[in-house]
């Protein structure tokens, strides 16, 4: 994804904003994988795994943040053009509103399964 609209730019974030990227992304595994671990062993989702989920895209977002503001302080205005800050931070964004659906289903009734139902069979004079 371009991170500009200069030809010289090309693909891929500046050189000076991998650190933040590469962060960003492994914030967002690490939030995905635990959220992915509690679902193994509990209906709902843990508590710690919803911290860890939820300081992991705040994170995230901050980092794109981050990128944003030094950009706009070193003048390089020019690489927010492009569309990678701009999926940086919306899959940031998507992360925390994932974080919060997982809230919302801590806080979900559980739902029952439907009882098994046994047919009985009987004699003839009862049919």
């Amino acid at each position: 994804m371009p991170w500009g609209d200069e030809l010289g730019i090309g693909k891929g974030p500046p050189t000076q904003y991998e650190r933040q990227l590469v962060g960003a992304a492994l914030l967002l595994f690490v939030g995905a994988v635990a959220l992915v671990m509690t679902a193994r062993k509990e209906p709902k989702p843990g508590r710690f795994a919803l911290v860890v989920a939820g300081v992991a895209s705040l994170s995230a977002i901050a980092l794109a943040l981050t990128v944003r503001s030094t950009a706009m302080s070193n003048d390089q205005a020019h690489v927010l053009l492009g569309g990678g800050w701009m999926w940086m931070a919306a899959g940031a964004c998507m992360s925390l509103g994932a974080t919060a659906s997982a809230v919302a289903l801590r806080f979900a009734k559980p739902v029952e399964p439907p009882t098994k139902v046994t047919k009985r069979v009987g004699n003839k004079k009862n049919r």
